[in-house]
């Protein structure tokens, strides 16, 4: 069983207690090989470094988010989904927040495929994808898969369990009712 503490911090509030330096010591031989164990980022903290860097429109921090071998879902020119790897993901995200101001991040859960999975929904479900046709949900959110540390995958998500996702010809119709009223 091998025991150590998560952050510095912890360490440094518990060294001088002498019984549990001791402990560390006796089952491990070294405390320097217990506090340079790294701690990987939780999914929570990179959705949220995900969120802000979203809102303050800081690709670059983005850019460093993202894992070298991930795979992430964006729309091509015809607003058709497809996977691309990070170059092309970041190039077409920085084009978005340089054509959208993003004032708004919520975070819901998935209720489709990904059962439970955290989702960020930005401007209301209006960014960073576009409806295609008007038989497609009205929102969309980004789900974002980690792995040591680094968002491996990002994709649109469609079903959540807090946010109302109705399709937009449901929208459509009920504008047209309201005018006609």
């Amino acid at each position: 069983m091998f025991y150590c503490l998560t952050t510095l911090k912890e360490f440094t509030m518990l060294k001088n207690k002498k019984t549990y330096y001791q402990l560390i010591l006796d089952k491990f031989g070294s405390m320097h090989d217990c506090v340079n164990t790294t701690t990987t980022k939780s999914t929570e903290s990179i959705i949220k470094e995900f969120s802000d860097y979203t809102l303050n429109n800081e690709i670059e921090n983005i850019r460093q988010l993202l894992d070298i071998n991930g795979e992430f879902e964006i729309q091509d020119e015809n607003k058709n989904s497809i996977e691309v790897k990070k170059d092309a993901f970041i190039d077409w995200y920085q084009k978005k927040l340089e054509a959208t101001t993003v004032t708004s991040v919520d975070l819901d859960q998935c209720i489709g495929c990904s059962f439970g999975k955290s989702i960020i929904i930005l401007n209301q479900g209006k960014f960073p994808r576009e409806i295609k046709h008007n038989s497609e949900r009205s929102k969309t959110g980004l789900m974002l898969n980690t792995n040591e540390g680094k968002i491996n995958e990002i994709k649109f998500c469609f079903a959540f369990l807090k946010t109302e996702n109705k399709y937009q010809i449901e929208i459509d119709r009920a504008k047209k009712n309201n005018k006609g009223n």
